[in-house]
């Protein structure tokens, strides 16, 4: 592949920006620090259509929340870490606990329908819950899912 020159890559970015597939602005700030630069940085904005039109080339689906109060792959993964680790409780290996993210530790715990973990050093299975699991073959994560599926159907 050969090398662009300056002029080249300044055409195509003119070109895909007057389409309306990204916007450009130059900026002496990053989003994340209050620093300035040295010199102005061009900063990509990938537009609505932009993202279309990648996800067209590429075949990936648009991401879908799901309905309010559903839960995601990762905290179903995150339920099955806090059930196996029960007793004790999942332990902090370097501020993660079972390398999983302190937001879905956050979202188990103050889930609407009653925390599903809790936080004690470690984050542990709820005894109620534990209960509710126990009742329930827990090979996979989906019989996790529908376990706590159903406890949400009792809760209504």
């Amino acid at each position: 592949m050969r090398e662009l020159d300056p002029h080249s890559m300044r055409w195509i970015i003119d070109n895909i920006q007057s389409r309306g597939f990204i916007k450009c602005k130059y900026a002496w700030k990053r989003r994340d620090s209050d620093h300035e630069a040295l010199e102005r940085f061009l900063m990509l904005q990938l537009t609505k259509e932009g993202r279309a039109l990648v996800r067209a080339a590429t075949g990936v689906k648009a991401y879908r929340p799901g309905a309010p109060g559903t839960l995601r792959e990762w905290h179903w993964k995150a339920m099955v870490a806090a059930w196996r680790a029960r007793p004790a409780g999942v332990q902090d290996e370097n501020s993660y606990y079972g390398h999983i993210g302190w937001n879905t530790w956050l979202r188990l715990r103050d889930y609407k329908a009653g925390a599903l973990v809790e936080e004690y050093r470690t984050w542990r299975a709820l005894s109620g819950t534990c209960r509710l699991l126990s009742r329930h073959s827990l090979d996979s994560p989906y019989a996790i899912r529908r376990a706590v599926l159903s406890r949400q159907l009792a809760a209504l």
